[in-house]
């Protein structure tokens, strides 16, 4: 998606979440592999925000004093980019195609800017993996065999499906 919003070509941001986590590892091995198809996408900075919205702002912040260019925000989600956001208003910048995830407070943002050109993307987390993980966790707990490696479908929206997924 981002990749199709700068037209193939820019230069970009990216928040990770926590290095050496697998969830977080395995997300930028996604992005990385995508990029690698965009050649004129270059990828200014990849830096640990933690998934958090004060470390997504001022990793932000930093990226966009190092930065006079920045076309675009590939953000891991949680928190992150909703920070992003505030840091390019702080700074004066305009804003510019992001990813994230379905944090409502992102998407409050996001629908709230979309009149000022905000493009965006999300992907959601289903809560009830939570469900899922506890209770493949009993199963273990009894003995039981389980599997691991199930891939689950997660719901993607952009801006045209953001009203039916924020929550005011």
């Amino acid at each position: 998606w981002l990749a199709d919003q700068l037209g193939g070509k820019g230069d970009i941001i990216c928040l990770n979440g926590i290095s050496g986590l697998s969830t977080s590892e395995q997300r930028w091995q996604g992005a990385q592999e995508v990029f690698a198809n965009y050649p004129e996408i270059k990828v200014l900075a990849s830096p640990d925000a933690k998934w958090d919205y004060a470390e997504g702002k001022v990793v932000t912040a930093d990226l966009l004093a190092a930065y006079p260019k920045i076309d675009g925000v590939w953000s891991q989600g949680g928190a992150m980019t909703l920070g992003a956001i505030e840091a390019f208003q702080a700074a004066n910048r305009p804003l510019v195609p992001m990813t994230g995830e379905d944090n409502n407070g992102y998407l409050k943002v996001w629908q709230k800017l979309q009149a000022e050109g905000m493009k965006g993307i999300a992907c959601a987390k289903p809560t009830w993996l939570a469900e899922v993980a506890l209770e493949r966790a009993i199963a273990l707990a009894k003995g039981e065999e389980v599997t691991i490696d199930d891939i689950f479908p997660t719901a993607v929206f952009s801006d045209d499906e953001l009203a039916k997924y924020v929550r005011p």
